[in-house]
């Protein structure tokens, strides 16, 4: 091509091809400067001005490609690619409303556009309508059944429907066609784990590594398996090799989870700060950091840092709790209530909030107020045991015994949690004189859970308190045992 413009520097057919060839390689600069000189040549070629304004979107300067095709969309009859253009221009300038219109008026000209119906997907998910993505999609896949980019907008949007086995479904189908898919791969092995499908997530992992070792993302979905199973350490290992790879904010992101849980705070706020470094807007890194702030008694930073993403997600519930906790720490208690309203209307089943809205009703002299969100949490999460724990607290301090017995004993369901709640239940025959049932629901706690300490002590206590030395000093040297 280059030789065929040295003999004629007006040969525009092979300067064209140069384009495409540069566009292919990813040299987009090369590109625009190539389809510039065409147009000089021949400034009415539409499907050149097309190809131009199309190298502006790749680039992410939507009002030059704007200004490209701006004529082009005067005609009475405009061309389902320059149609697709403008909707993907305006869907770069935020403009969702109008890239919508552009992109219909594209797929009615020509169904068979795939750009053109992966955008409007992800716009009419944005927007809150699936099935309108759905229809969009379906009717895409009728010309490309096995495309892979419409494949993968299906696949999104089986996921914002939290249909997990249809997304693992068509990342198989992917498979199918390209077992080495990398980013089919990486989803199918998260999907795994979500299910907890531990063991099948990491042979996908092992299978990433060994088909791409030189790649970080299958160290990353090996520790965050690991860190899945609370194995911290041998995910800071599997973390450690991806970064050593490459870079990345989720990978920086599991590490610093895997510090949080082991304890390891400061540890752990470096990692996330070193997520926000790579991705300031990774809103989930910087609550956990107000998360540690609060734990550390930083308030004013936790309050910063809450705040910050308040104010960057409206919609964010988890930080309007948080943002309430910090205030609430504080002693502003009706900024705190404020932020705890706010979390529970944008997620009612957000159970941290009804609880702390609860304390601030209590603290407030509220008490049937406090009651009321205690029971709200119970009811938005029953297996949540410090819903329970809290509404039997406060029934048991307001001499509510049988209040307190049934909301307890409604929580038991046969697992190692039961033990705590039996230790309550003996706490309260205690206090009404039931010696013999306190005893029996002690011993119930043991057997429900052997590790549990507390069953112990509390026993041997009882034992002590009716005479009863020998059961006392053996319920001791159980623990030893």
């Amino acid at each position: 091509l280059k030789s065929a413009l040295k003999k004629d520097k007006n040969f525009w057919e092979a300067r064209y091809q140069l384009a495409l060839a540069y566009e292919k390689l990813g040299k987009l600069e090369l590109t625009e400067k190539e389809l510039k000189k065409v147009l000089l040549q021949n400034p009415s070629d539409i499907k050149v001005r097309n190809r131009l304004a199309m190298v502006f979107v790749e680039e992410k300067l939507p009002d030059k490609a704007l200004d490209e095709i701006r004529e082009l969309l005067q005609k009475p009859d405009i061309p389902a690619e320059t149609l697709e253009i403008a909707g993907l221009s305006y869907s770069l300038k935020g403009e969702d409303a109008v890239a919508i219109g552009y992109l219909k008026k594209a797929l009615e000209k020509e169904p068979g556009r795939k750009k053109a119906a992966t955008v409007l997907s992800r716009l009419y998910l944005k927007k809150g309508l699936p099935d309108s993505a759905l229809n969009v999609i379906n009717n895409s896949l009728k010309h490309s059944p096995d495309d892979r980019e419409l494949l993968y907008a299906l696949s999104d949007i089986r996921l914002y429907q939290k249909d997990q086995k249809g997304a693992l479904e068509i990342y198989n189908r992917i498979l199918q066609k390209n077992p080495s898919d990398f980013f089919a791969l990486y989803k199918k092995g998260i999907i795994l784990i979500n299910q907890n499908s531990f063991d099948e997530a990491l042979k996908v992992a092992e299978r990433l590594i060994k088909v791409y070792p030189k790649h970080f993302i299958g160290y990353k979905l090996k520790g965050v398996v690991y860190l899945a199973r609370k194995d911290y350490d041998n995910s800071l290992v599997s973390l450690e090799q991806a970064l050593s790879k490459s870079p990345d904010a989720g990978t920086y992101y599991s590490k610093g989870l895997c510090h949080f849980y082991k304890g390891d705070l400061e540890q752990a706020q470096t990692a996330f700060y070193n997520a926000l470094d790579l991705k300031p807007d990774l809103s989930k890194a910087r609550l956990f950091i107000a998360l540690i702030h609060l734990n550390k008694d930083r308030l004013d930073d936790a309050v910063k840092e809450a705040k910050y993403v308040v104010n960057q997600e409206p919609q964010n519930a988890l930080a309007h709790n948080i943002l309430g906790s910090a205030y609430m720490r504080k002693g502003l208690y009706d900024r705190a209530l404020e932020e705890f309203n706010r979390a529970i209307e944008l997620d009612p089943n957000l159970v941290d909030a009804h609880l702390k809205k609860g304390l601030y009703f209590l603290r407030a002299g509220k008490s049937s107020l406090a009651e009321t969100e205690f029971k709200e949490a119970i009811k938005v999460a029953p297996d949540v045991l410090n819903s329970r724990v809290m509404l039997a607290s406060y029934y048991y301090q307001k001499r509510k015994f049988d209040k307190a017995l049934k909301t307890l004993k409604e929580g038991l369901k046969g697992s190692p949690e039961d033990a705590a709640l039996h230790n309550m239940i003996s706490r309260i025959y205690i206090t009404e004189g039931e010696v013999d049932k306190a005893l029996k629901e002690l011993k119930e706690a043991i057997k429900s859970n052997k590790e549990y300490l507390p069953s112990y002590f509390n026993l041997a206590t009882l034992y002590f308190l009716k005479g009863q030395k020998q059961e006392a000093v053996k319920a001791l040297k159980d623990i030893l045992d």
